[in-house]
């Protein structure tokens, strides 16, 4: 009977300093990585197939455990310019050895790009899990005490021992979030609404999932060339009982390369409930590894608990960000660089200083003087160019919808781009972006310079000097083809090469 009243009390004490423990749903303190548990919204807005892997793991005393285990995957289709997530989970949550609850999850967001920066995504999933009392699992109660004494064989009387429960769950969520010009996110928000099917997760008739709500929200406040700040607060109401975590995000870029980049964030929160939170996360282009320790800052708590919560998060990103579009009409395969008329810049010759023209001049021709004034004349270099050469500069570095981001196709082709620079010494570029007539004409001015700079910054990387690239935007005046079809607005979404003729 003690083992049994300790494990029921020690339940209690989680469940309080959580807020939140399996009578209603687990919670991840690394919650951007687990939208399943967050807000199903947070799936339209992931820009690359991924899976991800979750586990926390809190020890109690007697050498009892909770731990939360999940592991889910991700992808998201372009249509137009919006996206369509999809993505499924499986969970599983284990109370000590006394109580398991195992299941899967369905979710799906539609994502609406409302501007160049600012997306709104709409998701909702539903899951379906059996929980299960363990029957191996031995305790006592006062029903065995019988006549003075102990009986061991005889009933608990308790009515959930050995029993399972099967139940679906219903979940809805509306997240937004703000890019800047290089794709990152800039600021976050957003809300759901938790099993509002309430359904019966209990042993009897009466104990029903009650209905909770999340909110998020961040915001970076500063970006330097590497340092950034993000601060972040996470809000959780079910029941009677509410919860906020507030913190930042302190995040470092180890790599500025556009090719490869790499980050290190540390992490830090206050739990309403009397606890800290410390995170540190590392991530490249395709994979995050994070881990989180949560440590109690009640005595009892801290006694109960034997130390903090361990919580590990594994993230594999697959293909590249932003994939391939889904389009109405017959689909046409695209590449990141795609053929367009070069032009060449000439530009305007330099006026020379004015001099008195002299009234003889005299030049002596062979054995005779001439009166003949000279002719100024200017000597043009030629650039030798060869004709692959010409060929591939007639291509263009293409983009997605509202972005000024490479992708790993783009990279590759410049990386051709730049070796024709280093083969002529002598050549200079002018470089001209280009949008679709999606978004106001301002911003996409400012979208098609940025493109441009991208494609720059990418070359100078490479060791082409920047003297010898010029950059200029040309917003949605010159397209290519009609912006009527998604397929001529790929096309117009462009970078072009414009060789600049030097006398």
């Amino acid at each position: 009977m003690k083992k049994f009243l300790f494990l029921t009390l020690g339940f209690a004490l989680v469940q309080a300093w959580f807020t939140q423990a399996w009578a209603q749903e687990p919670n991840m303190s690394q919650y951007t990585h687990t939208p399943f548990l967050t807000n199903p919204g947070m799936i339209g807005v992931m820009d690359q197939a991924s899976i991800i892997a979750n586990h926390r793991n809190q020890s109690v005393d007697a050498g009892q455990t909770y731990a939360t285990s999940t592991i889910s995957a991700y992808y998201p289709i372009s249509i137009g310019n919006h996206r369509l997530g999809l993505g499924a989970s499986f969970l599983s949550d284990r109370v000590a050895d006394f109580m398991g609850t195992n299941g899967g999850m369905l979710g799906t967001a539609y994502s609406v790009q409302l501007s160049r920066k600012h997306e709104l995504s709409l998701g909702a999933q539903a899951g379906f899990f059996n929980r299960k009392l363990n029957a191996a699992f031995s305790f006592t109660t006062d029903s065995q005490f019988q006549n003075g004494g102990f009986n061991a064989d005889a009933p608990t009387g308790e009515i959930f021992v050995e029993q399972s429960r099967n139940f679906t769950t219903l979940t809805t969520g509306l997240f937004w979030q703000m890019k800047d010009e290089q794709g990152r996110q800039l600021a976050f928000a957003g809300g759901s609404i938790f099993n509002f099917n309430q359904p019966n997760v209990g042993f009897d008739e009466e104990s029903k999932l009650p209905v909770s709500m999340k909110a998020t929200a961040g915001l970076r406040v500063f970006q330097g060339d590497r340092l950034s700040v993000v601060p972040n607060v996470r809000w959780l109401s079910t029941a009677d009982a509410q919860m906020i975590n507030t913190g930042s995000w302190f995040r470092y870029d180890l790599s500025q390369s556009i090719e490869y980049p790499q980050q290190l964030s540390l992490g830090a929160w206050y739990n309403s409930n009397k606890a800290g939170v410390f995170a540190l996360e590392y991530e490249k282009s395709s994979y995050l590894i994070g881990i989180s320790y949560d440590i109690p800052m009640l005595s009892d708590l801290s006694t109960m608990q034997q130390g903090g919560i361990f919580e590990v998060a594994l993230s594999l990103k697959i293909g590249n960000k932003r994939p391939k579009q889904v389009r109405a009409t017959t689909p046409v395969e695209t590449s990141p660089v795609t053929l367009a008329p070069a032009k060449e810049v000439v530009p305007e010759p330099e006026v020379p200083a004015r001099v008195e023209k002299p009234t003889k001049v005299e030049r002596l021709q062979g054995n005779q003087l001439s009166n003949e004034a000279p002719a100024l004349a200017v000597q043009k270099r030629e650039l030798q160019l060869a004709e692959s050469d010409r060929v591939e500069l007639k291509k263009t570095v293409s983009f997605e919808l509202s972005y000024a981001t490479l992708t790993p196709d783009s990279r590759a082709f410049l990386d051709d781009i730049a070796d024709i620079f280093k083969r002529n010494e002598t050549l200079k570029i002018q470089l001209v972006g280009h949008t679709c007539s999606i978004g106001t004409e301002r911003d996409n001015e400012k979208l098609s310079v940025e493109r441009a700079e991208v494609v720059k910054q990418y070359l100078q990387s490479k060791g082409i000097a920047a003297e010898r690239i010029l950059v200029k935007g040309a917003g949605e005046q010159q397209p290519i083809v009609s912006n009527s079809t998604e397929e001529g607005r790929i096309q117009n979404r462009r970078v072009e090469f414009q060789i600049i003729d030097q006398p």
